[in-house]
């Protein structure tokens, strides 16, 4: 009982025992400072290596706000459009999530990076002379080679194929292997911000998940402020192009087919009211009772068509009203401007954080090491204690 008794009292620890067991465990931590020494020298100056070489990031942002077009309800097309079969309502709806995935698509980004715009290149002189610049007017796809990296990396692998290799036109559909092989590794870099958060080349973001009006953020990061500036204003155009006529497809071709309908009945109507003219000609007002018979039968056909055009012209002005209602509306807020924002981390700060982030994690190994021995050596001595009490 009593040895019982007494494993309970060691068991238990005081507010002064536990003061004097932090104040150990700090001693501890002291006496061994070389490892929160290498521990801070090893993160702080991995810290100021990254942070001190790292390149400046240039942001272009656009806002930009989405109206859908008109929702639900029927559609206002009658008369001819039911005789030759057309649905009386169409749907539609337009939202932020349909947008986003587009955004993202791989069909929208390489319709972006096979536009066409005109880049500033710095050359330096390899005696050091004055920079050149000189204005290359050519696909996004190839001016992002140029600019992070891709052919570099071609030379200093020596890879002869890629060394001189670039897009030559913009047939997507087109692309040999290898030019598809190229132009799927630019999109992947440039959706990995959105994917992974690879913050080597250049890449997009949006807050279509965080948005919560109809205003619409879309930025741009990477190491040239003009190439950030030229994509995120394409990406724009592009994507708003898209979206508006795969949202009023339906809608389109029913104007179309109306269209064409309306446009038949009209060189129909205008054809045989210039047989009625001629008719009326060639019988010079002498009219027996067959002639009167035809040209009866003429003024029928004149009329009747007649009554079709005008429902066909009413019904294409119904088509064009409901494509205009349904029609979203992409509105430009803030387009992006030069000088593009830039941002380049303060070596000084991530230095201090490393250091500090470094002493930390010396404290803990420490205090763990301690912990398990402390931890081990007491129950030696419980081991001992028994023993001797057997």
């Amino acid at each position: 009982m009593n040895t019982e008794n007494s494993a309970i009292r060691e068991d238990e620890i005081t507010l002064g025992e536990l003061i004097n067991l932090i104040k150990e465990y700090i001693l501890t931590a002291f006496r061994y400072w070389w490892i929160l020494l290498l521990f801070a020298l090893l993160i702080g100056g991995y810290n100021f290596y990254k942070s001190y070489n790292q390149e400046e990031i240039y942001t272009a942002t656009l806002t930009f706000m989405l109206n859908n077009g008109e929702e639900g309800g029927r559609s206002p097309l009658t008369g001819l459009m039911g005789q030759i079969g057309l649905p009386g309502g169409m749907g539609g709806s337009s939202n932020f999530a349909k947008m986003a995935e587009l955004m993202r698509s791989r069909k929208i980004i390489l319709k972006s990076l096979f536009e066409r715009v005109t880049l500033e290149y710095r050359n330096t002189p390899k005696d050091g002379g004055e920079v050149q610049v000189e204005e290359v007017d050519d696909f996004l796809a190839n001016h992002y080679i140029e600019f992070f990296g891709m052919r570099d990396q071609w030379i200093e692998d020596e890879n002869e194929r890629m060394i001189d290799f670039s897009f030559k036109h913009p047939n997507i559909d087109s692309f040999s292997r290898i030019e598809n092989s190229i132009a799927l590794s630019i999109y992947r870099r440039i959706i990995s911000f959105t994917t992974d958060g690879d913050l080597e080349g250049a890449h997009l973001r949006d807050n279509f998940a965080e948005s919560i009006s109809e205003i619409i953020q879309l930025s741009f990061k990477s190491t040239s402020d003009q190439y950030s500036y030229e994509f995120i204003y394409k990406l724009f155009e592009v994507l708003g192009k898209y979206y508006v006529e795969k949202t009023v497809v339906k809608q389109q071709e029913t104007l179309d087919l109306v269209q064409r309908r309306t446009d038949s009945l009209r060189q129909a109507l205008l054809n045989k009211e210039n047989q009625l003219a001629n008719y009326k000609d060639s019988n010079k007002g002498v009219f027996k009772a067959k002639s009167l018979v035809r040209q009866s039968d003429i003024t029928r056909d004149v009329s009747f068509l007649s009554s079709q055009y005008s429902a066909s012209a009413r019904s294409l002005e119904s088509a064009r009203m409901s494509l205009e209602l349904k029609t979203p509306h992409i509105i430009p807020i803030d387009m992006p401007v030069y000088p593009v924002p830039k941002y380049k981390p303060n070596w000084k700060e991530e230095t201090f954080i490393g250091i500090v982030i470094g002493v930390i994690l010396g404290f803990l190994l420490i205090f763990v090491w301690k912990f398990i021995t402390d931890a081990l050596e007491a129950d030696r001595r419980r081991t001992k204690l028994r023993e001797g009490v057997a």
